[in-house]
């Protein structure tokens, strides 16, 4: 697929000391200009959609529903 770039976090190193493999470090990902344009764009349409149809409002509260597992 072509766009599977597009989807992955960019590798800095392929390899890596025993050190690094087993420090914790926090990983903090940051999205590039285009991810965040083509976010607000994907955004736009869905709620255009969302809005077209004769049951926008069910459709909403949906969306805003707050889904957990079971434990």
């Amino acid at each position: 697929m072509a766009c599977d770039g597009y989807f992955r976090w960019a590798c800095k190193k392929k390899t890596c000391t025993e050190e690094e493999l087993f420090a914790e470090k926090e990983v903090k990902y940051v999205p590039s200009e285009q991810r965040k344009a083509d976010q607000k764009f994907l955004d736009e349409e869905v709620l255009k959609a969302i809005k077209a149809h004769p049951e926008d409002k069910v459709i909403r509260r949906y969306l805003k529903t707050m889904f957990s597992m079971p434990t």
